[in-house]
């Protein structure tokens, strides 16, 4: 499986697309004149010939592919590299940005002059810099999938399957990450999504499809190679196992699996000492229990006030009683005269 891993990570057009960035070969061409000539708007301006001077070298070193079977793709990553430069000359505000408009197609086109066999168009797409990233890391993700084998291959191998969910993953995060930091303002084109037929985001339920990786053997093993395995593996004999101890369950066993009473009531002691702390802090010192005691307070405040209330009220009955009762005795007293 590593292997196989290895191996994808190190494709050709991969090898290729990261030496474009290596300056092998830091002297200038003499011939790098005349393509400065040809295109008058290069030859004046220092800022795009250090660029001039890159996509030649490189160019250059794609046509050593031109008659290979994969030239297009071989062609796209140079042209990914040069999206690429187009943007890191453009962000830097001392270049005049006409510049690379009017020099660099120029030249790829006397480039591409003296290529008489398989050509490589460059239609200079003002691609926004994550669209750039996005379609470079869509182009690496088909590379893959092509050299997996496709949708069937990948089903019926358990390594490749699980190297094309974990990739799948990857690369998936990866271009949705650089779509979501594209800013709201820019136009979209549907050429922006789709590098050939086959890899294209308009088509993402047939290049992203489900695949799961359940297989009853750990990989597959042909049948001529499992009739050879079964030939030279030595027969088995039958061994009788000896007889187990069977499990008994003591006392102590049990003892050992529960907690004695004390240990309980020191439990539930030390939680009711740890809660009585929790309240009295919060109480003490947090704003909660500042609010529960003045609201304490003011009851208790209204409680005393009611109670001296219905004291004085009983009070003033008791007595209006008592001299009702007098009154009502004085005026049943009979007079016995002497």
């Amino acid at each position: 499986m590593e292997q196989l891993e290895e191996g994808l990570t190190n494709l050709p057009e991969f090898v290729f697309y990261g030496k474009l960035d290596d300056d092998y070969d830091k002297h200038e061409p003499a011939y790098i004149d005349d393509y400065l000539n040809q295109c008058y708007d290069c030859s004046s301006k220092d800022s795009i010939k250090k660029y001039v001077l890159e996509m030649v070298r490189n160019y250059n070193r794609y046509s050593e592919y031109i008659n290979h079977n994969s030239q297009m793709k071989y062609c796209r990553f140079l042209k990914h590299w040069l999206f690429r430069k187009k943007y890191s000359f453009k962000l830097n505000p001392r270049n005049d940005h006409n510049a690379w408009d009017r020099c660099i197609p120029c030249v790829w086109g006397k480039l591409e002059q003296k290529n008489s066999q398989s050509k490589c168009d460059f239609d200079n797409e003002n691609y926004p810099n994550a669209i750039v990233s996005m379609r470079i890391y869509l182009d690496e993700y088909c590379s893959i999938m092509e050299q997996l084998g496709g949708k069937n291959e990948i089903i019926s191998n358990k390594e490749k399957c699980l190297i094309y969910n974990k990739k799948k993953h990857y690369y998936m995060n990866y271009i949705l990450q650089m779509i979501s930091s594209i800013s709201n303002d820019t136009t979209f084109k549907k050429k922006y999504f789709t590098i050939h037929d086959n890899c294209s985001l308009n088509k993402i339920d047939t290049l992203f499809p489900e695949i799961p990786c359940t297989f009853e053997g750990a990989t597959r093993v042909d049948a001529s190679e499992e009739s050879s395995y079964m030939q030279t593996c030595p027969q088995q004999e039958q061994v009788e196992c000896p007889p187990t101890e069977e499990l008994t369950v003591t006392e102590s066993t049990m003892e050992s699996f529960s907690c004695s009473s004390t240990q309980i009531f020191f439990v539930i002691g030390i939680t009711f000492l740890f809660t009585v702390l929790v309240c009295s802090l919060l109480y003490k010192l947090t704003p909660f229990g500042s609010w529960l005691h003045n609201r304490l307070k003011k009851r208790s405040i209204v409680l005393d006030n009611l109670s001296d209330e219905i004291t004085e009220e009983l009070l003033e009955g008791n007595s209006n009683s008592t001299d009702q009762i007098d009154e009502s005795i004085r005026r049943y007293i009979s007079y016995e005269p002497f």
